[in-house]
């Protein structure tokens, strides 16, 4: 008997405490999370002390301008697009981040293709505001959705020239769908704070937090992999872009400390097409363009201009 109350003193003190924190710490990373709350914390996000208000009055605009669009992904799940339609021989599709709002997080970049005579789709990535499913997949999953919207605009709108951009996660899934997408039509690409893969990506941010990695650790890759369906190991953009066909640029602030600086590099030097890359000095996480000023717009523009001869 004393054994039995031994047995049910450890699970009561460690075990279970310590699977709900695993719980906790997996949901973080993969569950979905409602937009007031993705709200708030921008707004508590000293990273976006000096362009939030204007972000989020661009993303209202942009609201006020756009259709409501959606498509079937390839496990069938509803996904939410985005249209603003202008009648332009070119369009830009934008692929956010995880826990993003997809329009605030492309406020500054749709603005500035809109400019340029650009049509613009922003994309809810799966598992985010008004697109369907329960669990993010870091770029598993969200790579095939990448090349299903491209689907949907050549279906659509086959007159017009494909541009792509991504932040963080949606750049990651660039990278991967990059070798599967028809150059003919997909003109050039965004690659803005991309990471390599999921078990490099979690390392990173876990050694930075200084988080008890063999606390947890295993036990977020298991949950990953039974409830979300992915493997940490199931992908690494610096193979997949190897076999790049689509001209890309990749953009990275400085002070990122969600993804490495290493990150940006190899996947730069690992990139296959035609590519340019820039660091915007003192900048956080997907905010090279937001605060990069004029000279970082032109060089991302430029870039797209120079793949089509425009």
């Amino acid at each position: 008997m004393i054994a039995v109350y031994i047995i049910i003193g450890i699970l009561v003190l460690f075990v279970i405490p310590h699977f709900l924190v695993t719980y906790i710490i997996f949901h973080e990373f993969f569950g979905h999370m409602s937009q007031k709350t993705i709200d708030n914390r921008v707004r508590k996000n000293p990273n976006y002390e000096k362009c939030a208000d204007e972000m989020f009055l661009e993303a209202d605009k942009l609201l006020q301008m756009s259709e409501e669009v959606d498509i079937t992904s390839f496990d069938n799940l509803k996904l939410h697009g985005y249209l603003i339609n202008k009648g332009n021989d070119k369009i830009m599709v934008m692929f956010h981040g995880v826990h993003a709002n997809s329009l605030f997080h492309f406020a500054i970049q749709a603005r500035e293709a809109l400019k340029r005579n650009y049509d613009v789709l922003i994309v809810d990535e799966r598992a985010h505001s008004k697109s369907e499913g329960k669990y993010i997949t870091y770029g598993v999953k969200e790579s095939e959705d990448v090349k299903s919207w491209v689907s949907f605009v050549m279906k659509q709108y086959p007159e017009k020239d494909i541009y792509l951009y991504g932040l963080s996660m949606g750049a990651t899934s660039l990278c991967l769908a990059n070798k599967d997408l028809d150059n003919t039509k997909v003109k050039a690409m965004v690659i803005d704070s991309a990471f390599i893969n999921i078990n490099e990506l979690v390392s990173h941010i876990v050694a930075r937090g200084n988080i008890p990695k063999p606390l947890f650790f295993s036990g977020v890759k298991f949950l990953a992999k039974h409830l979300a369906g992915i493997n940490f190991n199931s992908f690494d953009t610096r193979e997949s872009l190897k076999e790049a066909k689509i001209p890309a640029f990749f953009v990275q602030g400085t002070n990122d400390i969600v993804v490495s600086k290493q990150f940006l590099i190899d996947n730069y030097n690992n990139c296959a097409s035609p590519k340019d890359i820039l660091e915007v000095e003192g900048v956080g996480h997907t905010l090279a363009i937001p605060l990069g000023g004029q000279e970082a717009i032109d060089r991302v523009f430029n870039f797209l201009r120079s793949t089509n001869n425009e």
